[in-house]
């Protein structure tokens, strides 16, 4: 079965009223659903309500309907029994009274008194008690003048007179009781469209009065376009749902104002990135068009903007991958975080343009050496640009400790808990240089952000090093910040989880030595190596 076939049969697994709002929902709005529904809801137990009060009160007036027959047989055999069967005569005027109709029975079964003159000699029911036995019968053989359809209620007893058996019948219409029942019955039921209508109507109400903020909201958003998202949705005070979805929809509005105004800062500083170098190389085409042979001169300066190009493509290439949610694709192999500080180290020690401090410890994490080797490049570079003579490569590996149960623990050998240690690797760069306000160092991983733009730009930085470091630490399950150096600048670290599940007890992280003084680095075997001090 597909999907659309499961979505279609849905409906018919809901009940009755549940379905038939689906089916009006798909063609009306939710005010009109709502208000049906709201009618059909109070409808089924009305009618309900309605039956079960006719039926309940029909049981009830038959029940003292046959109360009142079976206590005026008792009454007149008691009469008849101490009188004899002329004191029904007497009865005659009690019909009059109270419409009940009386006739005596020998014990034939032949009338030999009675209250009616209409089929003299017809017994008014079969019922044939024992003496002092009473008997009630809904349905009499009979049928009296204008009852027809509304059968009367005939109670017999039996009794002894002068040694003879009689019957006693006492038959009473029911016709009052059944009008009573259908006149109620009509009552209830000419009310109930007045009930529904009221329902009907007052849901109408309340809902178009819940729903006009919503329609408000639509309004608003309905005239919000991607050039104009300045535009917010009003807000009740009251704190309800309708408050809470006005609220959401404007803090959705800010980011989607805010991410608008990234992507426009973002097409615009990529513009002039991308301008830069190939404005450079369309000089450098234009001056060697005009004179060949300062070719040589320019092909190291062309390809050093070439470079710098496809650099700025394969930033904004990883940028937009972690837009898209991919991020960057990280290999969880073993690597030396010691060994990709210490190459990096050598290389900006080589290029002469400051002092570079040293302090290693062996780490070893688990991700990608190419994408933690740009990590590292990326901060030494940045490093670089803003040091104003000294930058510092630390590595060091601190425990943070998390309670673990061994394999070895019994149940309830509380002895046997011990703490194992999840080691972290910490990687710092650091230099001498401003450093970095407090109230931008969350700012400074956003893309094309320059606390300086004209000497970003002169000594190369685009303005997404930092961008993407912070991409790639956090694909390694990493985090990243910048703190205040004690050189003075700015200390960019990152933690990531170390390689290693324990870090043995007895080991000693490196002290850091005070700015300007030389710094030791522990080798990966143990030993101690010369500090370090490049230009």
């Amino acid at each position: 079965m597909t999907h659309g076939q499961r979505a279609s049969d849905e409906p018919t697994r809901l009940p009755g009223p549940l379905r038939l709002a689906v089916r009006v929902r798909s063609r009306a709005g939710i005010r009109l659903t709502l208000t049906l529904l709201s009618v059909v809801l109070v409808l089924a137990p009305l009618a309900v309500s309605i039956g079960l009060v006719v039926v309940i009160l029909h049981r009830s007036l038959m029940s003292s309907l046959e109360s009142q027959v079976a206590l005026r047989a008792y009454d007149l055999s008691a009469l008849v029994s101490d009188d004899g069967v002329e004191a029904i005569n007497s009865e005659a005027a009690g019909h009059d009274r109270d419409g009940a109709t009386i006739q005596v029975l020998d014990a034939a079964g032949a009338v030999v008194a009675t209250t009616t003159t209409r089929s003299q000699n017809q017994p008014l029911s079969a019922l044939r008690p024992e003496v002092g036995a009473t008997q009630i019968e809904g349905k009499p053989s009979l049928p009296l003048p204008g009852e027809e359809g509304r059968p009367p209620v005939v109670a017999a007893r039996g009794l002894m007179h002068a040694g003879q058996q009689y019957t006693v019948l006492v038959s009473m219409s029911s016709a009052p009781q059944h009008e009573a029942v259908s006149t109620t019955g009509a009552v209830l039921t000419a009310a109930l469209p007045v009930v529904l209508l009221a329902a009907g109507g007052a849901t109408w109400l309340l809902v178009g009065r819940a729903l006009r903020p919503v329609e408000r909201i639509r309004e608003t958003v309905e005239t919000i376009t991607s050039r104009h998202l300045a535009s917010r949705v009003p807000v009740s005070g009251a704190d309800d749902e309708i408050s809470r979805l006005a609220e959401t929809m404007n803090r959705m509005l800010v980011r989607l104002e805010r991410s608008q105004e990234e992507q426009r800062r973002f097409v615009a500083d990529a513009s002039h990135e991308l301008r830069s170098p190939l404005t450079s190389l369309r000089g450098g085409l234009q001056v060697m068009d005009g004179d060949p042979e300062a070719a040589a001169e320019l092909m190291p300066v062309m390809a050093a903007e070439v470079d710098r190009l496809a650099r700025l493509v394969d930033d904004l290439l990883t940028l937009s991958k972690s837009d898209d949610g991919a991020g960057p694709v990280v290999e969880r192999l073993e690597v030396d975080v010691d060994d990709i500080v210490a190459a990096e180290s050598a290389r900006l020690a080589a290029t002469g343009r400051c002092n570079v401090q040293t302090a290693i410890t062996p780490a070893r994490v688990l991700g990608d050496s190419l994408q933690l080797a740009r990590v590292v490049r990326n901060l030494a570079d940045n490093a670089a640009r803003a040091a104003a003579g000294t930058v510092r490569f630390v590595v060091t590996t601190t425990p943070t400790q998390q309670p673990t149960q061994q394999p070895t623990q019994q149940p309830g050998d509380k002895e046997a808990t011990r703490r194992a240690t999840r080691a972290m690797v910490q990687v710092r760069v650091e230099d001498d240089g401003a450093g970095v306000a407090p109230e931008h160092r969350m700012r400074i991983f956003e893309r094309f952000v320059r606390l300086d733009d004209a000497r970003s730009r002169d000594r190369g930085g685009s303005g997404l090093g930092l961008a993407i470091v912070a991409e790639i630490v956090r694909a390694h399950d990493g985090r990243v910040h910048v703190e205040q150096s004690e050189l003075g600048g700015a200390a960019f670290v990152i933690d990531l989880p170390s390689a290693q599940p324990q870090l043995p007890p007895q080991s000693q992280l490196p002290s850091l030595p005070a700015p300007g003084a030389p710094y030791s680095a522990a080798g990966s075997g143990g030993e101690d190596a010369a500090s370090s001090t490049r230009r």
